[in-house]
């Protein structure tokens, strides 16, 4: 069974955080689990990205809305970089680039790298174009 794992942006302090997701009333908040138990933080919604249930070459999580790079003789640096995104259409995660798009199914883990989000890197994205 894949890890069903949550991640955003703390409104208190910007940190990110990682665990279950819950939107209660008007907030969205992470549930993180700690020494003594659970603890709930309110997060920016606009943050919050799913795990894909996949890492990267480096072994980091990819989550929806990280900002990668793909090493591959089907892509060049013309390219540029791509955003981890959810295809409601085929329920699926995809690289989506500004000419091309990547079904995981298609790329192999050991061939991409976060290198950034688009929270808190969106220039990332213009560095390709």
């Amino acid at each position: 069974m894949r890890e069903i794992l949550f991640r955003g942006k703390s409104i208190d302090n910007a940190k990110w955080l990682e665990g279950d997701l819950l939107r209660y009333a008007d907030t969205t908040q992470i549930w993180v689990d700690g020494e003594y138990g659970k603890s709930n933080y309110t997060v920016i919604p606009q943050t919050v990205g799913q795990y894909t249930g996949l890492t990267d070459k480096n072994g980091n999580k990819i989550f929806e809305g990280d900002i990668v790079i793909i090493e591959t003789a089907n892509v060049d640096e013309e390219d540029g970089n791509f955003i981890v995104e959810y295809d409601n259409g085929g329920a699926r995660y995809v690289l989506n680039g500004e000419t091309l798009t990547f079904d995981f199914d298609s790329i192999y883990s050991i061939e991409i790298e976060v290198i950034g989000n688009i929270c808190d890197d969106p220039e990332l994205l213009e560095a390709g174009k």
